[in-house]
Order: C-alpha cells, then structure tokens, then sequence
C-alpha cells in the first residue's frame, strides 16, 4: 500500500475546501471554518502545525442547501456522506477523497477517503439547565447510531479495546439491529436536533465539546468574513474570536509544546 504523506493530505484537503468554497459562493450560502481549523486560520493563518483535518460548520438552512446541493452535483474525485447513507454512525456530512482510503481501528465506512467534515448549526435552548439536558441527549443519541454497523458498533481506537467493545456490546448490537430501524432513528434525531426555532443561542448538538462549551450567541452567525488559510481564503463567522474564546480560551497563546501533538487515529494510502 502507498501512504499518503502529510503534506499530500494537506493538499486533498485544501483543494476540497476550495471546491466547498466555490459552490457556497456560487449559491449565496454562508459557511465558516471551525473548531480547529478556525483556530488554525486565526492564530497560523493556515494548518496548526501538528494537526491535520479540517471542518466547516453551517447554520442548518444553509447546511441543507449546501448538501442537496452536493448531492446532485459533486464531481470525482470527491464523495458526500451524509446521515441518509446506510451505516454511517454520523449525523453530519463528510465530503471524502474517493482515491484515498484508511487502515485502522477506526475503519467504520470503507469507502471513506480523506475527508473534511460538515457540521449543521442548530439553535438551540437559551436555559442553561435546558440546553444541558437537550446537548446531553442529543450527543447520547447520535452515539447510538454506532449500533446499526457491525463496524461501527464496537469502535475503538486500539484493536485491543475493539475485541474487548466486540464481546461486551454485542447485545446492544443484536437489540438494535432486530428491533429497531436506522432510517427511522435518523430521521427522529434530525428532526430533534433542529426542533428548536429562532433562539438566541446556537450550536452542534454532536460536538465534543457539548454540553459545556457549544452554545453561542446567533448573532456571532449573522454576519461574515474571509481569513487567509495557506494562502488561501475562506469563509469565517465574523464572531470568531468570541467562538474561539468560548472553546479554547486564550487561543492566541501556543500550548506546552508536550500537548503539541496530532491524535488522528487515521492512516490513509492511495487506492492505486
């Protein structure tokens, strides 16, 4: 097999997300980069050193244009995955790499290449007591959709927790599969995930960082910018030090160089 090295993943990455950038521009829709890939855009003005993935987020009107979209017209090389796709434990979108695929632990879609993930923007309850039980549920539910895939049902990111998740979650696996219907959960849970209208606050219910640290102000989401990523320029919520302060503090200032370090659990090879 024939490693995709770093710098090539960068590349694939780059160009999917000058292609994103092209069809929202090209259809009004707004879209910002994320989590840290915006951190990246603010503080390195490109990729933090040691990472190497990218994520965009969108409110979820736009989210929904923008996959319907894809849906009907993305090119190849590139795959759009999204909660519809049988087996996919995920309720957001991946647009993948289709000439690149992945070893690991962690294979839970085999036709998943190197990807850029896309997140919906939910509103969300302004009560905090509120907000905390719908974050909770929500990212519980979206978890249980690991319980449809034989792949996916027993993730881990060592093969040995694999054996171990293998045995110990098999009931759930068997209840899952025989009583109950992806489709239908999938449907209730997206349905769930956007049932609040018109809040004053915002955010993933999936993310990891829920129920602590994802809510925003919507208005950080009412308006936007461009910042230079790798030469590049994309799209930004114009709240972005406001949303970068929430998840990561005083994000200007370069962790210890011990927490340097990139946790991917992915190993990608070029399919021929």
């Amino acid at each position: 097999m024939n490693p995709v090295s770093m710098k090539q993943q960068r590349e694939i990455m780059l160009s999917m997300m000058t292609y994103i950038d092209s069809v929202c521009t090209e259809n009004e829709i707004q879209y910002s980069l994320s989590g840290g890939t915006l951190l990246g855009a603010a503080r390195h003005h490109g990729f933090i050193p040691w990472d190497d993935d990218m994520d965009v987020m969108l409110l979820r009107d736009q989210y929904d244009k923008l996959i319907q979209i894809m849906k009907k017209d993305i090119d190849a090389p590139y795959r759009l995955i999204d909660v519809t796709d049988k087996g996919n434990p995920y309720a957001f979108a991946k647009i993948c790499d289709s000439r690149t695929f992945r070893r690991g632990p962690l294979n839970e879609i085999p036709e998943m290449g190197i990807f850029i993930d896309i997140f919906p923007i939910d509103y969300l309850p302004d009560d905090a007591q509120e907000r905390r039980r719908f974050l909770t549920a929500m990212k519980q539910k979206q978890q249980d959709l690991n319980f449809y895939s034989m792949r996916t049902y027993n993730k881990a990111t060592k093969y040995y927790k694999k054996v171990l998740k293998s045995v110990l979650f098999l009931p759930k696996f068997v209840y899952f599969r025989l009583t109950k219907s992806e489709r239908d959960d999938k449907t209730w849970l997206v349905n769930q995930m956007s049932s609040y209208d018109h809040t004053e606050t915002v955010g993933f219910t999936g993310s990891q960082y829920a129920p602590e640290k994802e809510f925003f102000p919507v208005e950080w989401f009412s308006q936007y910018a461009r910042l230079t990523f790798e030469n590049r320029s994309f799209s930004v919520i114009a709240g972005y030090d406001g949303y970068l302060k929430q998840l990561y503090g005083d994000y200007m200032e370069m962790p210890p160089v011990a927490l340097r370090v990139n946790h991917s659990y992915y190993k990608w090879y070029w399919a021929s």
